[in-house]
């Protein structure tokens, strides 16, 4: 590896190059204060983009790691990580070709329950795979847990919009081609997508979206409710941390702020919306479901994706085959759904929730599981799917089995699997769905 120097409308930042691409870590794209929108940042003389990554404050951050080191996603996706925390990690990984010109755009975001997860998790922290096709891969750094929805304000999907509107104005300098992004979330990140989908203004920023293991979540299944409905919650965590106003609570220490909603957040029969995006009446206008019935959501072709030991698995396939029948039946952009059941080698949870993310991103010498040819031949046509996706808003291409969108004629989800079936019809997904959901449920 080697620095480089890049000159942007920003100043000159120091990134690494490596065999196969460029890597520019920790670089700011907005500023703000506890509890406050983002701001710009200012323009630097010379940025130091070789730096590790900072990320939220979370579980991981204040708890104690022998007793985390116990948990199967901490060991799946976060082991060996070294990064800074902060309470505002409104920063980027961006990931290019060693020669970028005009590439499309992959804009990334985490997830983690909207509490946790990490800009630099293993399976897509430094993965080089879209670099070598071509394509620049941007992970968004976001304000989490209290710190990004408290009183219901929906810190972190404006932390998300603003990081888009970044990608818009500088990623030129990068050798990418602004008119040609497409955002992409896993669970919490996927939902997130789901809500910023519901403000009309991203279209302005994507030309697709790709939404894995949570499509469709937020508006049909957890909430959101209004602001005010929320209040009580943010009084009683603001109260329990020692504060009577919020202006006392932007001044206390991170952690007592933290503990204070991560003890309530975590009680019995609270409410699930309580610790996720609510109708703000900015980035969410309105009830979900009226601003779809409207048809005032983006429109823009969708890549939906979901593993057959998922989060609520029988809700959110059908959710994500509802998505493409609505989109067909009204004439809207084309929508591709994947089905993946594959059991990971190295223990018996199978297609558990966030196990593709290893073979989407092509990361799997970063991972413990002893993956076979089987598994990096799946993740290559993966990878090639989503490039096809990004470049063109189609997955298909050549050499490649033909994956039909959801229409009144196909229901059947692309599969995923170590057979030799391509495809998977909803009266089997469900099937086995429901007896996942029922009797084994996996590490989720």
């Amino acid at each position: 590896m080697e620095n480089i120097i890049l000159i942007t409308k920003c100043g000159k930042i120091k990134g690494i190059k490596t065999e196969n691409a460029c890597i520019f870590s920790s670089l700011p794209y907005a500023q703000t204060k506890r509890f406050e929108k983002p701001q710009p940042v200012n323009k630097w003389n010379l940025f130091d983009a070789t730096k590790r990554q900072v990320n939220c404050f979370q579980k991981f951050s204040f708890r104690d790691k022998t007793i985390e080191s116990k948990d199967f996603y901490y060991n799946e996706f976060y082991f060996d990580r070294d990064s800074d925390f902060a309470e505002t990690p409104m920063t980027l990984t961006i990931i290019t070709p060693l020669s970028p010109k005009n590439c499309s755009v992959i804009v990334y975001l985490h997830g983690g329950s909207f509490e946790n997860g990490c800009i630099n998790d293993l399976p897509f922290g430094s993965t080089e795979e879209y670099a070598k096709r071509n394509i620049i891969f941007v992970s968004v750094g976001y304000r989490l847990n209290i710190f990004g929805l408290f009183d219901s304000q929906n810190f972190m999907l404006q932390d998300q919009m603003f990081a888009l509107k970044w990608v818009k104005e500088n990623i030129e300098d990068f050798g990418g081609n602004k008119d040609n992004v497409t955002i992409m979330g896993q669970s919490a990140g996927a939902m997130c997508i789901s809500d910023l989908l519901l403000y009309p203004p991203l279209k302005d920023y994507i030309k697709g979206a790709i939404l894995i293991s949570g499509a469709g979540v937020i508006p049909r299944f957890v909430g959101p409710h209004r602001q005010q409905d929320n209040a009580w919650f943010w009084q009683k965590i603001i109260e329990d941390a020692g504060c009577t106003t919020i202006e006392e609570a932007k001044k206390i220490d991170s952690r007592l702020l933290w503990e204070s909603w991560y003890k309530n957040a975590h009680k019995q029969k609270i409410p699930m919306h309580l610790y996720a995006p609510s109708i703000d009446g900015e980035i969410i206008s309105d009830v979900p479901q009226s601003i779809i019935k409207r048809r005032l959501d983006v429109d823009v072709p969708l890549l939906i994706g979901v593993t057959s030991q998922d989060m609520f698995p029988y809700m959110i396939f059908d959710m994500a085959l509802n998505m493409g029948k609505r989109n067909f039946d009204l004439n809207r952009s084309a929508v591709y759904c994947y089905y993946f059941d594959i059991t990971l080698p190295g223990d018996n949870y199978k297609a558990f929730h966030g196990c593709d993310l290893w073979y989407l991103f092509g990361n799997m010498d970063k991972s413990k599981r002893p993956f076979t040819s089987k598994d990096h031949a799946i993740s290559k046509m993966m990878i090639d799917y989503v490039t096809n996706f990004v470049e063109k808003q189609n997955p298909n291409g050549v050499g490649l089995p033909q994956w039909d969108n959801i229409s009144k004629d196909n229901h059947d989800f692309r599969l995923f699997s170590y057979g030799d079936r391509l495809t998977i019809k909803p009266v089997l997904a469900r099937g086995k769905l429901f007896y996942n959901m029922t009797f084994d449920r996996g590490p989720f």
